[in-house]
């Protein structure tokens, strides 16, 4: 396992590893994936990053929209730009992120968070829990 880190880079995006996970700081908010992808892809090109080789796994993603507040954005748009930028650089297809939480909160500058991590083998026990809690 990688060990744990500090911030690496200085641009517009950083990554640091925590805890096995991978966190990444974007110095931009946006809905569009492609204004996201081509700094990640120059980071990560930058830092001579290859994150998985194979791209396997499943992962579980949280997401902090950290804004001022001057401009609306909607979660959900921020969260699959985000993901759609970190295709090929974190994951083969974002279909591979099988749990995503996402918040926004009041912050000084318009930054985002992601924090990446492989999926651990839950099942549905969760699920099947809250499901047998509804009367019939």
């Amino acid at each position: 396992m990688p060990q744990d880190h500090g911030w690496i880079g200085r641009g517009r995006v950083q990554m640091a590893r925590v805890d096995g996970a991978l966190v990444l700081r974007i110095n931009r908010v946006t809905t569009q994936g492609s204004r996201l992808q081509k700094p990640i892809r120059d980071f990560f090109r930058a830092e001579g990053r290859k994150l998985n080789k194979d791209y396997a796994g499943r992962f579980d993603v949280t997401i902090w929209i950290e804004t001022t507040g001057a401009k609306r954005f909607d979660v959900d748009n921020v969260a699959k730009a985000c993901l759609d930028a970190l295709t090929g650089a974190v994951w083969r297809d974002d279909s591979q992120v099988t749990r995503l939480s996402v918040e926004k909160l009041e912050g000084e500058r318009d930054q985002v968070f992601i924090c990446a991590r492989l999926a651990k083998a839950t099942g549905h026990a969760e699920f099947e829990a809250l499901l047998r809690k509804i009367p019939a």
